[in-house]
């Protein structure tokens, strides 16, 4: 590529020289950090797929045990005659209404409605 050359690059050609040896040495290093950057980016994004993937079959792993362990439970309850699916489908609904949020499933203290446990004096005279 042509560029137009000024009267100062006419009248000293090595600075110049050396102005533009400075500009592709500047866009080398430039193109070199981009080509970090995205490759560091790229394992990041890698280590991070692999550690939720990990996590997630985990979580799967731990969720086919306890449905597991609640089945048997269930049918011992049953061969019993202690509580019936029934019986522990209205136990399961009412503990969770318990909580305020009726989700089917056990709402976290901090996500579940204020309630204030503490009664007042009225302080009206």
């Amino acid at each position: 590529m042509l560029q137009a050359m000024s009267l100062f690059d006419f009248f000293f050609p090595e600075w110049a020289e050396a102005s533009h040896l400075r500009r592709l040495a500047d866009s080398a290093e430039l193109t070199e950090r981009r080509e970090r950057f995205a490759s560091h980016r790229q394992r990041h994004q890698r280590l991070a797929a692999k550690q939720s993937q990990h996590r997630i079959d985990t979580l799967e792993k731990e969720l086919e045990e306890a449905t597991l362990v609640i089945e048997a439970l269930i049918e011992l309850l049953e061969e019993k005659d202690l509580a019936t699916r029934t019986d522990l489908a209205s136990r399961v609904h009412a503990i969770d209404a318990r909580d305020g949020v009726v989700d089917g499933r056990l709402t976290p203290e901090a996500k579940q409605p204020f309630k204030p446990n503490r009664q007042w004096e009225d302080q009206r005279e």
